[in-house]
């Protein structure tokens, strides 16, 4: 239906260091399927919980982690197809997966805008 082989999905409301995404794409270059976190810092956060080997196990709105889903994933470009609801949902169906931390902010809220704004001058001055 999509794209053949392998694709990087990312939301369109991220500001991510050069360095990072760099790192993140050379880890999912050797394996399958790859999923993005970042320290949880977004207002409306969804955060991952994390098993042996930083694997994720699992997605949740409704308790506090130090791990958000970053809206970062990389796969088969067919991981998506017929998908329904958000994204995380349906990757909750890959479960559990590799993760790469990555320095990124997220801007969902105005707060998120402020802290977002913050990180992109940290990012100028480098």
């Amino acid at each position: 239906m999509g794209a053949p082989g392998k694709v990087l999905f990312l939301d369109g409301d991220l500001l991510i260091s050069e360095a990072s995404l760099a790192g993140f794409i050379a880890r999912a270059n050797a394996i399958p399927m790859l999923i993005g976190v970042a320290p949880t810092r977004s207002e409306q956060a969804v955060c991952v919980t994390l098993g042996a080997e930083n694997q994720v196990t699992g997605f949740t709105r409704s308790e506090q982690h130090p791990f958000e889903w970053a809206n970062v994933v990389s796969g088969p470009a067919s991981v998506l197809d017929d998908a329904t609801g958000y994204v995380f949902e349906n990757l909750a169906t890959f479960l559990p997966l590799p993760s790469f931390e990555l320095n990124l902010r997220e801007v969902d809220t105005p707060a998120d805008l402020d802290v977002a704004s913050a990180f992109a001058a940290s990012l100028d001055a480098t």
